[in-house]
């Protein structure tokens, strides 16, 4: 399965658990782990992504700047958005509750990934 395939799986997969958030620990811990998983896998679509475009430079760019060129100047997604998702995926705060986590994944993150996967599957 190729890179974009996987991250449109796991985007799925994180709206449909989206759609059940809660209060419930258990639930919250499930979409932020949803969240890692689409995260990982939406860096490599767009890695995929600009390879196919002939942007290479871009593709080798660290997770932040891969991230900066996109989200801030392609798809419009606001700094403190992909700055949180960045913070959340390497460096994630065991000490904030993790239902205000899944929170910030469900009205946050999962819009602007969906704004990527549409970005990357619009025609060129």
């Amino acid at each position: 399965m190729d890179a974009m395939n996987v991250f449109t799986e796991e985007l799925g997969v994180l709206v449909k658990a989206g759609q059940q958030c809660s209060e419930d620990a258990v639930i919250c811990h499930g979409i932020v782990h949803l969240f890692m998983d689409a995260f990982d896998a939406g860096q490599e679509a767009l890695r995929d992504y600009m390879r196919q475009h002939q942007l290479e430079e871009s593709a080798k760019e660290t997770p932040k700047e891969l991230l900066m060129d996109t989200y801030e100047r392609v798809i419009a997604v606001p700094e403190e958005t992909w700055l949180h998702m960045l913070q959340d995926r390497y460096h994630p705060d065991h000490t904030e509750p993790i239902c205000q986590k899944a929170e910030r994944v469900c009205c946050e993150y999962i819009p602007a990934f969906v704004a990527l996967r549409n970005f990357m599957a619009a025609p060129v």
